[in-house]
């Protein structure tokens, strides 16, 4: 099982995660174990193909050094990946929100790609179904979450005007503004923020949609300085669909209410625990 992007004292002696503190304290602890690379990429290839094979999270493969997977079928056994958010069993393509295939390196080895081994490739939600079955090796690796930033990136299931020539649908549209002033100050030093920042700003705009409607919308980000500055007034942008499709029932849903409060509180915490990470992981310079 790989999780990511809790500190040792947030899990370790947490009594919200009794579980996994359990197996904890009933097999074993390594203390002295820490990542190889930032961002994640590098540390999943660590632990399958035993080395860091990029640094760069839209690698596209293919890998065809040795890997676990060319030593489980070498050795005769079987295996299995169970991956958060999956879009269906084999599948091996890119990002589909919050699926991030830079969490799964599975995806990336040549032994698995075209092969029949691409079906061991399954989505979390098949576990509890099979594990009853057979005994197999299995890897658990986490989907993309707003709290899993910085690593977070512009999904292709949000809508991003391109093109001069692309067309918004001829649906009705709300726009919304977010505003973060704590940016201000980070942004002259650390530009790459403002591109994070539209991107979490659509993850939450999504996150919040999904969980209130169980809908999925249209989005676009425009971040917004003042005049020329960097370090002026940031705040963002959002076009959404006054709508959203309910794909369990295959229509649309005409009517989307937004809650300010609830997306300012969501919008706050996103961003707070975007820059604790990125100061722990040294990816925010400052001059505080």
């Amino acid at each position: 099982m790989v999780e990511e992007n809790h500190s040792y004292s947030e899990v370790i002696g947490n009594p919200g995660m009794p579980y996994l503190n359990s197996l904890a304290t009933k097999y074993g602890l390594d203390t002295q174990y820490f990542a190889n690379a930032h961002p994640s990429i590098g540390n999943y290839f660590v632990l399958t193909p035993d080395r860091i094979q990029t640094g760069d999270e839209r690698f596209p493969g293919p890998i065809s050094d040795d890997n676990i997977v060319r030593e489980l079928v070498k050795s005769g056994k079987t295996w299995r990946t169970y991956a958060e958010s999956l879009p269906n069993i084999g599948y091996t393509g890119g990002d589909v929100f919050p699926y991030e295939k830079g969490h799964h390196p599975f995806a990336y080895f040549s032994d698995v790609l075209s092969t029949t081994q691409a079906n061991n490739i399954m989505p979390f939600s098949q576990l509890s179904a099979r594990s009853t079955l057979q005994k197999r090796r299995k890897i658990r690796l986490p989907h993309l979450q707003v709290s899993s930033l910085p690593q977070l990136r512009v999904s292709r299931d949000l809508l991003w005007l391109r093109e001069p020539s692309a067309a918004l649908p001829d649906i009705a549209y709300a726009g919304l503004v977010l505003r973060c002033q704590v940016f201000c100050g980070l942004s002259l030093e650390n530009r790459h923020l403002l591109h994070d920042l539209a991107t979490l700003g659509a993850a939450v705009i999504e996150q919040w949609v999904k969980n209130k409607y169980g809908v999925r919308l249209l989005i676009m980000v425009v971040p917004h300085t003042f005049g020329g500055y960097l370090n002026f007034n940031c705040h963002l942008h959002i076009l959404v669909s006054a709508g959203g499709l309910k794909e369990s029932e295959g229509r649309w849903i005409a009517a989307l209410w937004f809650n300010k409060q609830e997306i300012m509180e969501m919008w706050r915490d996103a961003v707070i625990t975007y820059l604790r990470l990125a100061l722990k992981a040294l990816a925010c310079i400052t001059k505080l």
